[in-house]
């Protein structure tokens, strides 16, 4: 090669690495493939990273080892074909480490102490990093380094040296035995901390390596708050956790260890990893011995997580005893914060006018001791309590004022949590776009900084206003998301929510109730699991599904359980939704005085908590009781209020045209109700069309009022069939040919025929209409065709003809020879 490389005329020619597509190609050539081998291929390729010499000397290390072999049709076959995943399972030949290893033992005792230098520095092979490790004159230094680069072993790059391949390095590591590592990576660490400190990653790995163990936890340490201070909760875990494994060997002391199982708990929280949090919060109460701030952090940290994992009563005490602890030392921000766990375990359990005195304190003492992360928090809460409660008002005003302190903070947690507030509440007054755009911005914060617990709310929340949007599939989806989301981090508080909404899905939108029963058994076990009280609205749906069995008995007893839940939790959407639930039920037993009485109850609960977009439904529904009592103007007034409320964002509104189309109906007005039920099966159409055509067809066939919507819809449709007429132009006298013959379309049947009084009218109407658009499409048809269309004789047909003439109507038949009009 040096001889090659120095005779005149040649040409060096450098072979770039290959990309995953051209490995692929390679391969398939080399093997004589018809086609790519994609799985295959893409494991050759992150073993070989593209190097052609390397892929083609793995195929041949396989083949020689009978692991690629033919069979007796000349295809390629490997012993995993079956059975693999990514071939994951194929060794790493040694015929590649031997290649590189060979090459290895032919470098002089220079060239392989930087070569072994660079192994350990990986990317931080910068040429005075391998002058301090190497402890070389630099004239020795880039003689070495010459040397390995006219080997192709190292590669000159804009920061430093990088080896040619990752092999390469990984076997020049393996070849180095245990106290050359340890020397060599201290070696690295402490040229890294002369000439560049702020490499905190780096430094950790490499004083770790070299046993320098009080340094590596140190730069674990700082390499972890970076990460956190930047919300990368997940790398600064990784950090902690190495320096809380250096801990016991360095023996640090227990203030220390108390500081750094403090941070580390912290980003366990936005991660959601509730177990690990208690386990290490045990810990720190031992360590707190007896110091009274050390245990009023550790209540209060303990309080929140009991909270978080739907354990009350626990979480109670934890947060009166963090406070009563910080009364007694005399720390009124350490009080605060414990005032606020405990407003917010009060507040999930429904105890609003309790949880509000502990978060407007809260406030107080944030204000008057300048801290404005509390009051952040506190506000932030007490917008989520009084969204609760329906107070649109007072929920705003304190989401904004939080948003702008965490926004001052730049606490990115803090802002993701009050945006998805905000986005609810945005949903409920009906500006869904608006609340939509919260939700994305929330749901991006949230997987930046890993923070799970807030990506499984702000998934919930999306996923009901999609919903309520009419969009079911993409709703769904998120649904499903949300509730993995949750079981990961064990939250069964968000589990049974999610569960819940579930169950309300698939009852009134897909018409699984054997699914929706499941999903709503299921949240009503995790809330008997925790202790939970929310847990009306698995209830109300348990009853609207006894209802459509026609279990009446067991549906009112479950839809007043579900009330009376509602109820305790001051839900006042829930408890609208519970009465209507009960209207429905007694319309369905024939009791629409009942049912009236229910709708004015849940129409009085909207006006008062500001549940306007709920209105449009009431009214529908409040048409349907009137009709039943058979009160049909007033009917229709409550209907033409329910249209004129319709607007996006209104739940199911394909329903208010529909009750409209059935009180039109009812009043002999076709025209009107064709429209409305026209309107009805559009909007309808369009909320299915997201969902998969089997999960459509379902929809449709197991929800009553989908399936009625269809058949009203079907009614109103004209009856059109598909006759052979002869052409108009044809001639007479004759049998006709096959081209003087047209197709046509003829409405046989509308809807507009039933208006028409007497039986003979209606029918020369419509024979009427048979002849004008057998003329539109250029045909003329026989007596005889219109008998068989309007399925009467011959006889009858003509005596209509007759009388429509005689009334100065064209009527042209063929063989009748036309008059004037």
């Amino acid at each position: 090669l040096q001889a090659l490389d120095q005779a005149a005329g040649g040409r060096r020619l450098r072979l770039s690495r290959l990309g995953q597509a051209e490995t692929a190609e390679l391969i398939q050539h080399s093997l004589g493939l018809a086609a790519t081998a994609p799985r295959f291929s893409e494991r050759i390729y992150r073993e070989s990273e593209g190097n052609p010499l390397f892929v083609l000397e793995i195929l041949r290390a396989l083949h020689g080892e009978g692991l690629l072999y033919r069979d007796e049709a000349g295809a390629w076959h490997t012993p995993w074909d079956e059975t693999t995943q990514d071939y994951a399972e194929i060794p790493l030949p040694p015929t590649v480490e031997q290649v590189i290893q060979r090459r290895l033992a032919h470098l002089d005792d220079d060239a392989r102490a930087v070569l072994n230098a660079a192994a350990i520095l990986e990317q931080e092979a910068t040429f005075r990093l391998l002058l301090s490790t190497t402890d070389m004159p630099q004239g020795k230094l880039l003689a070495a380094l010459d040397a390995l680069r006219q080997r192709h072993l190292l590669l000159e790059a804009p920061a430093g040296y990088r080896f040619s391949h990752e092999k390469v390095r990984q076997v020049v590591y393996a070849g180095l035995d245990e106290a050359s590592r340890r020397d060599l990576h201290r070696r690295v660490a402490l040229a890294l901390e002369a000439v560049a400190p702020r490499q905190i990653v780096a430094l950790a790995f490499h004083f770790e390596q070299g046993e320098m163990w009080r340094k590596a936890l140190h730069y674990h340490r700082q390499a972890a708050e970076r990460a956190a201070a930047v919300h990368a909760h997940a790398v600064a875990v990784r950090h902690y956790e190495r320096a809380l494994a250096l801990a016991d060997r360095v023996g640090l002391p227990d203030e220390e260890r108390f500081g750094l199982l403090s941070a580390y708990e912290t980003s366990l929280s936005i991660l959601g990893r509730r177990s690990d949090q208690m386990v290490h919060l045990e810990a720190m109460v031992r360590l707190a011995g007896g110091d009274l701030r050390r245990l009023t952090d550790v209540h209060h940290r303990r309080a929140w997580v009991l909270a978080q994992t739907s354990r009350y009563r626990e979480a109670e005490e934890a947060a009166q005893e963090a406070i009563r602890l910080a009364q007694a030392i005399g720390d009124p921000l350490a009080e605060a914060k414990a005032h606020i766990v405990l407003g917010m375990a009060l507040g999930i359990q429904g105890k609003r006018d309790r949880a509000t005195v502990h978060l407007q304190a809260a406030v107080e003492i944030g204000s008057h001791q300048g801290d404005p992360r509390v009051e952040a928090d506190a506000h932030a809460l007490l917008a989520s309590l009084f969204l609760t409660a329906n107070d649109h008002g007072p929920a705003r005003r304190h989401a904004e004022t939080a948003l702008q302190l965490y926004e001052a903070l730049d606490h990115r947690k803090g802002v993701a949590g009050i945006l998805s507030t905000l986005g609810r509440i945005d949903a409920l007054e009906g500006d869904l776009a608006q609340a939509e755009t919260c939700y994305r911005r929330s749901l991006e914060i949230c997987r930046a900084i890993g923070y799970r617990h807030g990506e499984a709310r702000n998934l919930t929340n999306w996923g009901l206003i999609l919903i309520e949007q009419g969009r079911i599939g993409q709703g769904l989806h998120l649904y499903r998301e949300a509730l993995r989301a949750y079981q990961s981090i064990g939250d069964s508080r968000g589990e049974a929510l999610i569960l819940g909404n579930l169950a309300d899905l698939y009852h009134l939108f897909l018409g699984d109730d054997d699914q929706a029963v499941r999903y709503a058994q299921a949240a009503l076990q995790r809330c008997e699991a925790i202790r939970n009280p929310d847990r009306g609205y698995a209830l109300v749906t348990l009853g609207r599904v006894a209802c459509r069995r026609g279990e009446y008995d067991q549906a009112r007893a479950l839809l007043e359980d579900g009330l009376a839940a509602m109820q305790a939790m001051g839900k006042r959407h829930g408890e609208v939704e519970a009465h209507r639930a009960l209207a429905l039920l007694a319309l369905a037993q024939d009791r629409p005085e009942a049912a009236l009485a229910y709708l004015e109850r849940a129409a009085a609960l909207c006006r008062q908590t500001g549940l306007a977009p709920l209105l449009p439904n009431l009214l529908a529904e409040k048409g349907m009781a009137l009709l039943a009592l058979g009160r049909r103007e007033e009917a229709l007034e409550a209907t033409r209020r329910a249209m004129a409320r319709l607007r996006p964002g209104v739940e199911r509104a394909y329903r208010i045209p529909f009750a409209h189309y059935r009180v039109l109906a009812a009043l002999g007005r076709p025209e009107e109700a064709r429209e409305a039920i026209e309107q009805a099966h559009r909007m309808l159409m369009e909320v299915l069309r997201s969902l998969p055509p089997e999960q459509r067809e379902v929809s449709l066939e197991r929800v009553p009022e989908h399936r009625a919507i269809v058949a009203a819809w079907r009614a109103v449709q004209p009856r059109r069939l598909t006759f052979r007429l002869p052409r108009a132009d044809a001639p007479t006298g004759r049998p006709l040919h096959g081209d003087e013959w047209v197709e046509v379309t003829w409405t046989v049947a509308a809807p507009e025929d039933e208006t028409i009084p007497g039986k003979v009218a209606r029918r020369r109407h419509r024979l009427l209409r048979l002849l004008r658009e057998a003329i539109a499409q250029g045909a003329t048809p026989t007596v005889g065709h219109l008998a068989e269309a309007l399925q009467v004789g011959v006889r009858t047909v003509k005596r209509d003809l007759a009388a429509l003439r005689a009334a100065g109507h064209a009527t042209p038949t063929r063989g009748h020879v036309k008059r004037g009009m």
